[in-house]
């Protein structure tokens, strides 16, 4: 017989989004982030949660040499015309891919978002 879940209520939700200013203000490391996410979760038996503008998602642990590591990976669901996290409004991201739609990784919260790089008028 299947489990059956609770649905994750608004208090979940903002768990998850507080645990992520946290560890965008840097009184959280990453794993523990990732550790609190992944165990709020799994109490709601959910790998994806959506959030309004942005997705967290669970995947297997990472097993090293080292221990278990929980992943969490948080994405922004729409295309901005400017560079700014949509999940912490940082400006800090690394580049990862793209042209004139840029994906970037915030560097304070981790989440992976898109933007549109604005055209430059010649003049």
């Amino acid at each position: 017989m299947a489990k059956i879940y609770p649905f994750p209520n608004q208090a979940a939700r903002a768990l998850i989004h507080s645990v992520i200013q946290l560890y965008a203000a840097g009184k959280w490391t990453r794993q523990q982030m990732m550790d609190r996410i992944h165990q709020t979760m799994k109490q709601y038996g959910c790998t994806t949660l959506h959030f309004e503008n942005f997705t967290v998602r669970i995947t297997e642990p990472v097993v090293t040499s080292m221990g278990q590591f929980n992943v969490a990976i948080i994405e922004s669901h729409s295309i901005s015309s400017r560079l700014g996290c949509p999940v912490c409004y940082s400006a800090e991201a690394g580049y990862l891919a793209g042209d004139k739609v840029i994906t970037v990784a915030c560097r304070d919260c981790g989440c992976i978002y898109r933007f549109r790089e604005k055209e430059v008028k010649k003049g």
